[in-house]
Formats: C-alpha cells, sequence, structure tokens
C-alpha cells in the first residue's frame, strides 16, 4: 500500500512540476517573450547575455550615500557612558557589512582590483564584531569598540582614496 502511494505520489508530483506545458503568464516565460528585465530569460539574448544576477547595474555608486549615516553610527558609538547595547552592536555590524558590500561593489564598477589591504580591513573588522548572518553581535569592551570604530573609519578612507581618481568619483 504504501508503494503505491509512493508511485503514485511520485508521479503527480512529477506532472505538477512541469514547466514545459505552461502557458505565458503562469510564472514562466514562452519562448519567444521579450523583455528588458536583466534578470528574464527568452529570447531576448541582450538581457540574458548581459546579466549579473543580484548586480546593480546603474553608474551611480553605493557607498558614498552610506557613509555620512556610517560616521554618525561610529561617532554615537565612540561616545564615553555606557558600552552599546547588544542590538546596537547589531544595528553597527549589519550597517558595516553593507557598506562594505557597496565599497566592493563600487571597485568592481570602477575596475579597481583588492590590493588585499580592503578585504584584510574588513576581514578584521567582521572578525572582531562577530555574530553569523541573522546573529547577534558579540559583545565589545570599550576599547574593542574603540578599535571596531577606528578599523571602519580607515576602511571608509581607503575605499575614499582608491575611488578619489577621476571618473570614479560619484557626484
Amino acid at each position: 500500500m504504501h508503494r503505491a502511494s509512493l508511485i503514485l505520489l511520485g508521479l503527480t508530483l512529477t506532472a505538477g512540476c512541469r514547466t514545459a506545458d505552461k502557458p505565458a503568464g503562469s510564472g514562466q516565460p514562452a519562448g519567444d517573450t521579450r523583455t528588458a528585465s536583466p534578470y528574464s530569460t527568452g529570447s531576448d539574448t541582450a538581457a540574458r547575455n548581459s546579466r549579473l544576477e543580484g548586480t546593480n547595474t546603474g553608474a551611480a555608486l553605493q557607498a558614498p550615500p552610506r557613509i555620512p549615516a556610517m560616521l554618525v553610527t561610529l561617532d554615537a558609538a565612540a561616545q564615553p557612558g555606557k558600552a552599546p547595547s547588544e542590538g546596537n552592536l547589531t544595528a553597527l555590524r549589519t550597517g558595516v557589512s553593507s557598506l562594505e558590500a557597496a565599497m566592493r561593489a563600487d571597485f568592481t564598477r570602477a575596475g579597481e582590483a583588492d590590493t588585499g589591504a580592503f578585504h584584510a580591513l574588513s576581514d578584521s573588522i567582521a572578525r572582531q564584531l562577530g555574530g553569523g548572518a541573522g546573529g547577534v553581535a558579540d559583545k565589545l569592551d570599550r576599547p574593542e569598540l574603540q578599535q571596531v570604530t577606528s578599523q571602519v573609519r580607515r576602511l571608509i578612507d581607503l575605499y575614499q582614496q582608491r575611488m578619489k581618481a577621476p571618473g570614479k568619483q560619484a557626484q
């Protein structure tokens, strides 16, 4: 009885998961559908050939708008007084991670190769802040927090120096 049920279930899943017979408009583009989306497929060969999924295809740099907010966050974290909460450290870690990803995207867009200094510094910051994806940041005492804020400021300076060359600035 179980064997017959499993076979019936397998056939049902196989028939239900087939996409070749689905009409256009059912979530699957028809074979001759043209689209301007860089994430789509179909016969739009320009979109299909040039797409890099998850990559912003705009010409504007991503990191410069994020830097002022990060500097405000670093200034707030560096203020004397009580240690930042776990939530504030997690928000700092998330902001730093987002800024670092934007900087990497900008380097790629500008054709800048990593000399190793950017990777080493960003890796050091990530190790100090701790926590995995979706987790909370590690607790930091005041000297460790000052070290992290100093490293993030150096990361921002390194980015700005490398992107200073003519034609690479976003303004």
